[in-house]
């Protein structure tokens, strides 16, 4: 069956503007998790904030949305396979059906062990961006920060 007269065409995604955060408003939005910037990613221009400052706020914002949890999930898999080793070397199985039970036991442990571990790592991730943007609050504020040296240094 062939088609006359039709053409292909690709539909490429545009690409998305970054969400541009002006105000302390939209600041908290971002804080409170209301504002998602996903594809175009997001940038900082608030009054008293130098831009440099607000570029690498963005970039770790993002790095940290991106965070899967996956590396903390595979090292808490890698000590339960170790814990794993050592149970079965110090207490072996008796064997038939005591060594599937004893399978069965370990598979669960190790994959509880990767779930939380992804969890841990999710709220580590959440924990610094929410301390990412209150820095920046902060810094608006004129309050100090860890990063901003005391008044007398300066």
């Amino acid at each position: 069956m062939a088609l006359r007269g039709a053409t292909l065409s690709v539909i490429t995604p545009t690409p998305k503007e970054p969400i541009v955060i002006r105000s302390a408003g939209q600041l908290a939005e971002l804080r409170a998790g209301r504002l998602h910037p996903r594809r175009g990613g997001l940038r900082f221009e608030l009054p008293g904030l130098d831009p440099a400052e607000g570029r690498r706020s963005a970039e770790r914002i993002a790095e940290l949305r991106a965070e899967c949890g996956c590396g903390t999930g595979s090292w808490f898999a890698c000590a339960m396979v170790a814990g794993v080793i050592a149970w079965t070397v110090i207490d072996p199985p008796a064997g038939g059906a005591g060594t599937l039970q004893r399978l069965g036991i370990s598979i669960g442990l190790i994959l509880a062990a990767a779930t939380i571990g992804k969890v841990v790592g999710l709220m580590r991730a959440f924990r610094a961006m929410r301390q990412e943007i209150d820095r920046i609050a902060e810094r608006l504020a004129g309050e100090p920060t860890a990063s901003t040296p005391p008044a007398r240094w300066a």
